[in-house]
């Protein structure tokens, strides 16, 4: 009911109510009519997409201190680790 449909109706489906009058409508036709099977629909492959990678975030930067050029690029996934690194090398420059 909840979705617009008759509960008699739905009874009747769920009973098996609907293939007992189609057999039954087989068989006042004199058999020429044939009977309910499954019948294989084939249907066509879905395209495969190639999806493109998305491209890597980069972190390049460059640091000139006196006669000292750095330059440091790496991927943003492992910035954490680089970042670390030029701190600790910053430090040192600086105590210098």
């Amino acid at each position: 009911m909840a979705h617009g449909l008759n509960t008699n109706a739905v009874h009747t489906w769920l009973a098996g109510g609907s293939l007992k009058r189609m057999g039954d409508a087989t068989a006042a036709a004199g058999g020429c009519v044939p009977g309910l099977a499954f019948v294989l629909v084939e249907l066509p492959r879905p395209a495969l997409v190639a999806i493109a990678p998305e491209p890597q975030a980069e972190i390049r930067i460059e640091i000139q201190y006196g006669g000292l050029h750095v330059t440091l690029q790496c991927a943003a996934r492992t910035g954490a680790v680089y970042a670390a690194q030029l701190q600790a090398l910053a430090d040192a420059l600086c105590a210098a």
